[in-house]
């Protein structure tokens, strides 16, 4: 789904993103930037798995949040997973 999202996505918008990230997946710069207002140091091996554990928080999270509305409306999490994902991912971006 990410690949296809930077497939589509504006090129200068995208070189933005590349340029404040520095080569580094959003979830490890969400990482870095919060040991640093906690005051802690992370080794990079860190930063990775507290990156990592964002990430799947943040995807767990979501779910189970989404979960509920999909089946209080009678929907197959099946066929709406696509638009969930894409979704959430849209939401997230934008705060």
């Amino acid at each position: 789904m990410t690949t296809y999202l930077y497939e589509h996505e504006d090129r200068e918008a995208r070189q933005r993103e590349d340029e404040v990230r520095k080569g580094k997946h959003a979830f490890v710069v969400a990482a870095e930037k919060t040991s640093d207002l906690a005051g802690i140091r992370l080794s990079e091996t860190q930063q990775q798995r507290l990156g990592v554990a964002y990430h799947w928080g943040l995807g767990l999270g979501a779910g189970a949040v989404y979960a509920p509305f999909v089946g209080a409306s009678g929907g197959s999490t099946g066929a709406k997973a696509p638009l969930s994902v894409s979704s959430s991912s849209y939401w997230w971006t934008k705060r």
